[in-house]
């Protein structure tokens, strides 16, 4: 839920769901609708029921456990995917860290919270590819 009183707030959410909207891949979360509310942004996305990587990763910590190597690759391999599919939509995350990635589930990693996510502008897009 967001305050669409302010213009700087209101230009950041209306951007995330433009974004939100482009995207359908099964490691980033899922955009299903958005609306206004008594001048409030709502947008509902899918819920990761287990809660983010960074959780995960302190609940290892605190066990003194460790991820075993076949779980990080398939961690990388998931994310990894996400982001070719929204570098092919021309869209980068731009704030890609634990907190941001979450957990359905059935324990497949998910990218969400893209609200310092932007589209690639033509000129990045050619520093990009070079």
């Amino acid at each position: 839920i967001f305050d669409m009183a302010d213009q700087k707030q209101r230009d950041k959410c209306l951007r995330e769901v433009e974004i939100m909207k482009k995207l359908s891949h099964p490691h980033i979360i899922q955009f299903i609708d958005s609306f206004i509310h008594n001048n409030e942004l709502i947008i509902v996305t899918e819920w990761a029921e287990r809660g983010d990587l960074k959780k995960l990763i302190k609940d290892k910590e605190s066990e003194d456990l460790q991820f075993d190597e076949p779980t990080i690759w398939d961690f990388m391999k998931q994310i990894a995917s996400a982001l070719q599919h929204m570098h092919d939509k021309r869209i980068m995350h731009r704030d890609l860290k634990p907190a941001n990635i979450f957990i359905s589930n059935d324990g497949s990693l998910k990218i969400g919270d893209l609200g310092l996510g932007r589209s690639f502008s033509s000129e990045t897009l050619e520093a990009y590819s070079k």
